[in-house]
């Protein structure tokens, strides 16, 4: 029964890795976007962007396998999310519920938009996993030591791949951390001890991420925020003859 439990539990991680990289397979390349580039030369070159962390962009030089492939890349960012995803499922619900799994994956696949932002090369998706691997390591019981650890450097490197990722973070910490440590106290019975050294470790990292990549806060904010009114049609075009009369 134990060697068929860890069968079904691999073959959903799979299975639903595989659906969830629908897009990238229906379109023949993994999808990019405006700031693709600048991550993929950054993990290449290995230069750090003056405006952006090195975190993704060394994800995707190790991902790719050194260089093969971006196809590697959304693969093993479908796979994190994937692996996520079940965790999460059989924790707030259980073992027993798992032949329902992938088609919880195929109806969020199909009929959400998350396979579109997992089949991108862009470091939004690892927004998500800071809630979902921080969700995790408080509600983990003391004997899984091992996914705790890969769980903190999951939440580790999430938090440095974008620099929006430092303010999400700390409202995060600060405005639901300390209810999300009484109510997993309450309700799966923890320790206290242990919830609230997990709540310290999970601030360290994010105050660490503040260390690392604040100096490139200011430097690109304004380009952020003007490519923001541009984006929702705030932004105004100055007709060409207007600018011109201005000018003398």
């Amino acid at each position: 029964m134990k060697l068929k439990a860890i069968n079904n539990y691999w073959f959903n991680l799979l299975v639903s890795t595989l659906i969830l990289s629908w897009v990238m397979l229906y379109n023949g390349y993994p999808i990019i976007y405006n700031d693709t580039a600048t991550y993929i030369k950054s993990g290449f070159n290995l230069d750090t962007p003056a405006d952006r962390p090195i975190t993704y962009g060394i994800f995707i030089l190790i991902t790719s396998l050194f260089k093969t492939s971006l196809f590697f890349t959304v693969f093993f960012q479908n796979l994190i999310l994937s692996w996520l995803l079940l965790e999460c499922f059989i924790k707030c619900l259980s073992k027993s519920f798992l032949k329902y799994f992938l088609l919880t994956i195929i109806v969020l696949a199909l009929f959400t938009g998350l396979s579109w932002v997992s089949n991108q090369i862009f470091a939004d998706l690892f927004s998500s996993f800071i809630f979902l691997s921080a969700f995790l390591i408080l509600t983990y019981s003391d004997e899984k030591k091992t996914k705790i650890y890969f769980l903190y450097f999951t939440f580790l490197w999430s938090v440095g791949s974008h620099l929006s990722h430092i303010s999400i973070t700390q409202f995060f910490l600060y405005a639901f951390l300390p209810f999300a440590v009484i109510i997993v106290h309450k309700n799966l019975h923890l320790a206290k001890a242990v919830l609230v050294k997990r709540g310290l470790a999970l601030i360290v990292i994010g105050l660490s991420a503040i260390l690392i990549m604040g100096s490139a806060i200011s430097k690109s904010s304004s380009i952020f925020f003007t490519g923001k009114l541009c984006e929702n049609g705030i932004l105004k075009k100055i007709p060409r003859r207007k600018l011109c009369n201005n000018k003398l």
